[in-house]
């Protein structure tokens, strides 16, 4: 789709929103941590990537990532960035300290202001140290 993907060297699976007025759609998603994790990186250990038609209020992607025993890993962070561009966006991790075989839980929040408007959440990158 050259409409999202405007640079020939862009590939993104994603998941598109839109409404006819003020509202928005979660998606939840359940990962697995890998039984090799030892522990996250220290710099940019989670990215996420989204695309917005506009900064206007109310348009926006946020993610928010929550621990297995229900608290929230750090702040629901939004993308950031150029609008009607994908952009890469780090997650405020703040207390996510998850161990191999454990679950987080990921929660997106895809919100758009006006009419036709879009949120789109494309990949979630998690990026650890791996046990050898």
């Amino acid at each position: 789709n050259t409409g999202v993907c405007t640079v020939t060297t862009e590939e993104h699976n994603y998941y598109s929103w839109t409404g006819n007025a003020t509202n928005d759609y979660d998606i939840w998603t359940r990962w697995q941590v890998p039984s090799d994790f030892s522990a996250l990186i220290a710099t940019n250990p989670i990215v996420f990537n989204g695309w917005r038609t506009s900064a206007s209020a109310g348009t926006s992607v946020t993610l928010t990532i929550y621990n297995p025993d229900g608290t929230a890993c750090g702040t629901a962070t939004p993308i950031s960035g150029t609008v009607a561009t994908w952009n890469s966006t780090n997650y405020t991790n703040g207390a996510c300290a998850p161990t191999a075989g454990n679950f987080l839980l990921l929660r997106t929040t895809l919100s758009v202001g006006v009419n036709s408007e879009f949120a789109r959440i494309g990949e979630i990158e998690i990026n650890y140290f791996a046990k050898f």
